[in-house]
């Protein structure tokens, strides 16, 4: 009776400790997967998580982007941060991208990313996410 009990201990902890959800980005404390800097700026940050479940945090969307070109793992989640709600995470492939001069963003490409086309803030050049995949190389 005991091994079934462990076996389900077991495996209840695996479902816990494999979760394929973002992780919070601890600002002023996490560093860009791509770059290295610390994470700063709670308005441009993004996240890719892996088939397996492994979270990648960027400072930017731009570094986010950059490292898909050598990004060998399956992705399972593509997110960036609502620039209008810098606490929500939304789905990269169906945000709106922005690329304005004042709204700077952390690595200089001034990319912002927001919910819905009604949601943007600001004029300049808007992108979806295959056009700003091949703006950004």
């Amino acid at each position: 009776m005991k091994t079934k009990e462990g076996i389900v201990l077991i495996c209840c902890m695996l479902m816990f400790t494999c979760s394929k959800a973002p992780k919070p980005i601890e600002y002023g404390h996490d560093n860009c997967s791509f770059c290295s800097m610390t994470i700063m700026d709670d308005r441009h940050a993004s996240e890719i998580i892996t088939e397996k479940g492994k979270v990648y945090k960027y400072d930017s969307i731009e570094c986010m982007l950059r490292s898909l070109k050598t990004h060998e793992e399956p992705i399972l989640k593509y997110l960036v941060i609502d620039f209008n709600n810098a606490d929500t995470f939304i789905d990269a492939t169906t945000a709106t991208y922005l690329i304005s001069e004042s709204l700077p963003s952390p690595m200089g490409a001034n990319l912002s990313a927001f919910r819905s086309e009604e949601e943007v803030i600001q004029s300049g050049a808007l992108f979806d996410w295959d056009s700003i995949r091949d703006h950004i190389k």
